[in-house]
């Protein structure tokens, strides 16, 4: 990609792009509107399936498990609050993980690197959720909105910052994911 050259583009979706993600193995990218994700196959451009989700209001976040089995999506709708919820790639099933509060929203969702725990940014509160049972294995809340987080490397920290302009690192004792 010399020059920043264009390779492709993929056309599909009928609403604004809201979110992207690549798997790990490059294969595929996953894309969504605020109702559909859809699944394209990197290499011809073809979009190998789809999930439209018409009870919700708005995907807002989409992101890959680091094994490229799943896709988190989140979706909110300011009446009834939203969900997380991952959609498996392989079996193209959906499950429900958590169920947000009403007015509760997602800035960000990142995995542990093991893939076994996903980290959510809501509102003010980091919840650190199980991929296998969907519940909360630990949380955090600060004084302003969560407004990114990453892991470490090491799979136990976390750093969140804040729309307060703190940046907080936070460490995962006493769950499953070990490094």
């Amino acid at each position: 990609m010399e020059n920043g050259a264009k390779i492709t583009t993929l056309i599909g979706h009928i609403d604004m792009i809201n979110g992207v993600a690549v798997t790990p193995n490059v294969k595929q990218v996953i894309s969504s509107d605020h109702k559909t994700i859809k699944v394209w196959d990197i290499k011809t451009g073809a979009e190998s399936s789809a999930l439209t989700v018409i009870d919700r209001n708005y995907i807002r976040i989409i992101t890959v498990t680091p094994d490229g089995k799943q896709v988190i999506l989140s979706s909110d709708d300011n009446i009834r609050g939203g969900k997380v919820e991952a959609w498996s790639l392989d079996r193209e099933q959906i499950s429900s993980l958590t169920v947000l509060e009403r007015n509760e929203s997602i800035s960000v969702a990142t995995f542990t690197p093991d893939g076994k725990q996903v980290i959510l940014g809501l509102n003010k509160t980091i919840k650190v959720l199980s991929m296998e049972t969907g519940e909360e294995v630990a949380s955090f809340t600060g004084e302003s909105d969560v407004e990114c987080c990453a892991v470490a490397p090491d799979g136990m920290t976390i750093v969140a910052g804040e729309r307060s302009g703190s940046l907080h690192f936070l460490r995962l004792e006493g769950t499953e994911t070990q490094p």
